[in-house]
């Protein structure tokens, strides 16, 4: 029978940036492990979830009910991927609107918005940091 294979070792985070994290909403430590460590997918993933939240800010109003679904469908996935529970949360809470045929106004989405505003870019540096350490 084949050796089992073997998961490479989690990374393990200094604790300044798993607090830093912490402060933001992420479960860093998990996100990353979601990853099997690997610092660059998880870096492309958070650049991932920036692209998704300027997209959705920039074009919300115009989509209707369909396409917001996809784009917060999206946005929650990757949220959820890296570890941002809170963010995740907002986004799965407008799909299911969105799901069942609501179309959103851009002022509907104030408490995801202002999660997506800082929290990708700010999840980006984060991980930048993380691997220079």
């Amino acid at each position: 029978a084949p050796a089992p294979r073997r998961l490479p070792a989690a990374v393990r985070l200094p604790d300044e940036l798993l607090a830093r994290g912490q402060a933001l909403g992420v479960d860093l430590q998990a996100g990353l492990e979601r990853y099997l460590g690997r610092l660059p997918l998880f870096e492309r993933s958070c650049r991932g979830l920036l692209k998704a939240a300027t997209e959705l800010r920039a074009n919300v109003d115009q989509q209707p009910a369909e396409q917001q679904m996809h784009a917060l469908h999206s946005l929650k996935g990757l949220a959820a991927m890296v570890g941002a529970e809170r963010l995740a949360e907002l986004a799965l809470a407008g799909e299911q609107r969105t799901r069942a045929g609501e179309q959103l106004r851009l002022d509907e989405l104030q408490d995801l918005l202002a999660c997506a505003d800082h929290l990708p870019q700010a999840l980006v540096d984060l991980v930048v940091d993380a691997q220079r350490a």
